[in-house]
Formats: structure tokens, sequence, C-alpha cells
């Protein structure tokens, strides 16, 4: 295939301008706040599972500190009937006054036992709502942080695509100066490699980086400047040298 040099030189400015939309994708892709906000989503939605287990354990709790106080109460309403019988005087039976001082004593270590039971109970509901705070404070700071980057995110993806919208203009305007042959190679080569076109600098590709073997080499060299040639390794299209000297003045 043939072409001519100032057509080979606006493939490589067309290779300059798909490397920049490439390098502009893959900042936006690798965004450092996306993988920040993406951590975030996943801390959020494990402290979502840990409040649901928090809150149903202060719940828990909570009905268990209801169901002491009740019990506490009971007994103590028990105790206070039994002293009210012992101090009124209607019993002057001696023993049903021991067996009443005796219920009276074993009400007294039930509600010691209860209230004991109580107090540790409470403290579990304390140090439970206390982890309730803390994750609900920890998603709270988590939140705070995934409006702060979301932004930052917004304003430099904002930047890079007003900068790619410019590079793909001009990509456009060149592509549309070249053969639909020509693309439809450039487009095919880059399905495999982001280079389609590089110089040959000396005996190096400057796609696949590679040194060309002088039997590789020849053919290349001895070819006529408005020909294409391609690298034997990567096949990748190759401006020479000779194409700008032979190109020097179709600008001027």
């Amino acid at each position: 295939m043939r072409a001519e040099p100032k057509v080979q030189r606006m493939l490589l400015d067309l290779q300059e301008l798909d490397s920049a939309l490439d390098s502009l994708d893959h900042q936006l892709v690798g965004l450092p706040q996306t993988q920040r906000l993406n951590e975030i989503a996943v801390l959020r939605g494990q402290l979502t599972d840990e409040l649901l287990d928090a809150r149903l354990k202060v719940e828990d709790l909570q009905r268990l500190v209801t169901r002491s106080e009740g019990e506490v109460e009971q007994v103590k309403r028990r105790a206070q009937k039994d002293q009210e019988l012992l101090d009124s005087g209607t019993i002057t039976s001696p023993k049903q006054l021991q067996d009443l001082e005796h219920e009276i004593t074993s009400l007294a270590r039930r509600q010691s036992d209860l209230e004991d039971d109580e107090l540790e109970v409470m403290q579990q509901l304390e140090d439970a709502t206390s982890t309730v705070n803390d994750l609900v404070s920890r998603d709270q700071e988590l939140s705070n942080e995934e409006l702060t980057l979301t932004e930052q995110r917004s304003a430099s993806t904002s930047e890079i695509n007003v900068e790619r919208s410019d590079v793909s203009m001009r990509r456009n305007t060149v592509r549309a100066q070249l053969p639909d042959e020509l693309i439809a190679i450039v487009d095919k080569l880059r399905q495999d490699s982001p280079i389609a076109t590089a110089r040959l600098r000396g005996n190096q590709c400057g796609a696949c980086q590679l040194q060309l073997s002088p039997v590789d080499l020849k053919p290349i060299l001895d070819a006529d400047p408005d020909e294409i040639v391609r690298c034997e390794e990567c096949r990748a299209i190759l401006v020479r040298d000779e194409v700008f000297a032979a190109g020097a003045g179709d600008d001027q």
C-alpha cells in the first residue's frame, strides 16, 4: 500500500492523539478518589451489617433490663407485704413468725441477686449503646469523606473531559483527512496494541522497541518514501526518516 509522506506523517499525528486519549481514559478510570470511594462503599456496607446486629443487641438488652426491673419490683412488693404483715402483730404463732422472717430474708437475697443481674445487664446495654453510637459516628465520618471525594472526583472528571473533548475533536479532524483504507488498518492494529504507527529510529521499531534484523530492515529502507512499511515483529506502521525528508516541503 502506498501513501504520500504527508499522509504518513499524519498517521503519527493520529497516533499521538490516540495515545493522548488512551492516557486521559486511563486517568478517568484511575482517579485516586475512585479507589477510595470503592473502599468506602465496602466499609459502609460492612458498617450497615454491624449496625443492624448492634441495634438488635441493644433492643434485646433493653427488654432484659425491663424484665429485670419488673422482677426486682415484684420481689420488693412481696417483701414489703411480708414486712408489713410481720409488723402488724396479727401473727402470733412462733412457727408462722419464723417462716415469715425466713421468707423475708430469702426475698432480700433474691432481690440482691436480681439487682446484681440487673446492673450487669444495664452495663451490657450501656456498652452496646456505645458501640451503636461509635458505629453511627464512623458511618457519618465515611459519609462526609464520601461526599468530599465525590465532589473532588467530579471536578477532576470535568477537567479531564474538557481536555478529552479537545483531543477527540483534533483526532476526528486528522482521521477525516486520511484514506478509509488506512483508517481501517490503524483501527485493526489498535485492537491488539495501543500503538499502530511509530517512527523507525535507526533499526529500532518505535512501537515494540525491538531492533530489526538486517534482513528485515533492508526492504524497509529500500522502499520508496510513499510506500507504507510495517514492522515484521508487531506489524505496526513504520514512518521512516526518509518520509520526513521527502515531505519536507509539503507544508510550505
